[in-house]
């Protein structure tokens, strides 16, 4: 018997959150403008899983509002993160999560092999410079048959192919601390935060999904999202036309989720 919570109780928990942890999450931020998407992403999930699901665990897990919402969705009793800013640690910790403080590009979990049903990483692998530590120890961590997620900045994405065919800076790999260059003013007009955020690097759907192949997981679903600009700015009907035609195939939308089986 399925251990997921009814839409309209999930939808209420996503809607509690306050600002502070919705802009601190891209994926929150999109689950929250795409009730479909949300639905679909949960119920995915939900089938993928076995019933006897117990743990989670999410890599980068910030604030912790997206891992308690996946995880209270799911039905599971244990929730563990690991992130290494102290503050958002902290907030985490509060909220329930059991947490772990490492450098997820360099350091091995703290967890013993075959532990979790569920790992999740959401706009987190771009700040690294490679994904080799956390989707292999998330391999190692997860129970077999257990699904890892992901949600990452999409290098191959239509505004980064214009981007690059009009000579600008991709947004989502960034060159310095100090600020963002090279960027088309466009994404400063849609966005109230410009100021760098790390973003090192970025990969196309078809490498991560190439990369999680050869680690030994199985793709079940890919998902596209669009274009979320802040509140009160408005890209315009071309641009909002444009975005929901091409992200409708997840390898050109703004930013994807894949969902993946650990095979054996």
């Amino acid at each position: 018997m399925s251990k997921l919570l009814v839409a309209q109780s999930a939808n209420k928990l996503l809607d509690s959150f306050d600002s502070t942890d919705v802009l601190s999450s891209g994926t929150l931020q999109i689950f929250r403008s795409d009730r479909k998407l949300f639905s679909n992403f949960l119920s995915a999930l939900d089938g993928s899983m076995p019933d006897t699901r117990r743990a989670m665990l999410d890599m980068g897990c910030g604030f912790g509002a997206l891992s308690t919402l996946l995880g209270n969705s799911l039905g599971l009793d244990e929730i563990y993160g690991i992130d290494g800013d102290n503050e958002r640690a902290e907030a985490a910790v509060k909220r329930g999560l059991q947490l772990s403080r490492l450098d997820l590009e360099k350091d091995p979990f703290p967890y013993p092999s075959e532990t979790f049903d569920l790992a999740t990483t959401f706009g987190v692998l771009d700040h690294l410079k490679t994904i080799d530590n956390p989707i292999g120890e998330a391999h190692r961590v997860l129970k077999p048959g257990g699904c890892l997620a992901v949600s990452n900045t999409n290098l191959g994405s239509w505004v980064t192919r214009f981007s690059l065919l009009l000579g600008y800076q991709p947004r989502n790999i960034e060159i310095s601390r100090k600020g963002l260059f090279g960027v088309h003013r466009l994404y400063k007009e849609l966005y109230t935060c410009t100021d760098a955020m790390g973003r090192i690097t970025s990969f196309t759907l078809r490498a991560l999904e190439e990369y999680l192949k050869q680690t030994g997981f199985e793709i079940l679903k890919r998902w596209g999202t669009g274009l979320i600009p802040a509140p009160d700015r408005d890209p315009g009907s071309i641009v909002k036309t444009v975005d929901r035609v091409l992200s409708r195939r997840p390898s050109w939308a703004i930013r994807y989720i894949v969902l993946s089986r650990k095979v054996g």
